[in-house]
């Protein structure tokens, strides 16, 4: 065998073994290092610069700031940032459908996360969520991919823990790469969290898209919280029987069946079951 086919040969070996290497995920630590600096707090003031609510976002290219549009819902003025150093923010544009908004906060410091997408996701995925749950800066917390609802890109149902003020917040797979933010749970239920879906993100267009009461994605939602709020029993049933009818074959979660939907009307068992926004 001459020196030119042993070569050829070597070269054929070492290229077969690192093909053969697996890739391996990213440790918790390391995820959580490569995202850190993407992660925001959003607070949202009153007409006096008080603030009325806070929750999460996510830096995801230079000025921008993604995160849900109940977050900053009745807000005047806005701020985001880390820590001891916050920018003011104005919409750049909003989905009221999908639940997302992106502010223009120009000046913020931080990495933009690498995006990701929803639709490669498999049920089982390990994935992690990232936000400012309680006010409490960049707390992180791992589970798995229980179900993906609906067509892809789908809604991301999870067993990684989210609470108040993680609204807003990052849902990435274990390569640090960003498929959702993180919106609701529903109360009462176990391990029953979600996030929208990061191709979302990039269908919201410049300026603000409005949604009629009872639609969108999320607008069915939306309006039952507000009815459960009000105790407005009588106005939620009428809500679950529009939400039967009008999209019967809608399989984007959350959604429950009709019959459930109806006793949900009753106090008693809205409140075991209640659909919470974050």
């Amino acid at each position: 065998m001459n020196i030119p086919t042993v070569f050829k040969l070597v070269v054929g070996v070492f290229f077969l073994s690192i093909l053969s290497v697996p890739v391996h995920a990213l440790t918790p630590g390391q995820v959580f290092n490569k995202v850190r600096d993407s992660i925001l707090v959003v607070k949202t003031l009153d007409a006096e610069g008080k603030m009325k609510v806070q929750g999460s976002g996510v830096l995801i290219s230079t000025d921008r700031v993604a995160t849900n549009c109940h977050v900053v819902a009745g807000g005047i003025s806005y701020q985001v940032g880390r820590g001891k150093h916050f920018v003011s923010a104005t919409l750049y544009s909003e989905d009221g459908g999908k639940d997302i908004r992106i502010l223009d906060a120009k000046g913020i410091d931080g990495n933009p996360a690498q995006l990701g997408r929803a639709a490669n996701l498999k049920v089982g995925d390990t994935v992690y969520a990232v936000g400012a749950p309680q006010g409490l800066e960049l707390s992180l917390s791992d589970g798995i991919v229980s179900q993906l609802r609906g067509e892809p890109p789908p809604l991301i149902q999870t067993t990684a823990a989210i609470s108040h003020g993680s609204s807003g917040g990052a849902l990435f797979d274990r390569e640090g790469r960003l498929v959702g933010l993180t919106t609701l749970f529903i109360k009462g239920g176990q391990s029953l969290n979600f996030a929208m879906p990061v191709e979302w993100i990039l269908e919201v267009k410049p300026g603000r898209k409005r949604v009629s009461v009872g639609r969108g994605h999320t607008g069915w939602l939306k309006n039952g919280i507000a009815l459960e709020e009000m105790k407005d029993w009588p106005g939620l049933l009428d809500l679950s029987r529009r939400w039967t009818k009008e999209e019967p074959q809608n399989g984007r979660f959350p959604r429950l069946g009709h019959a459930e939907r109806v006793s949900l009307a009753s106090e008693k068992d809205t409140r075991r079951r209640v659909i919470m926004k974050i």
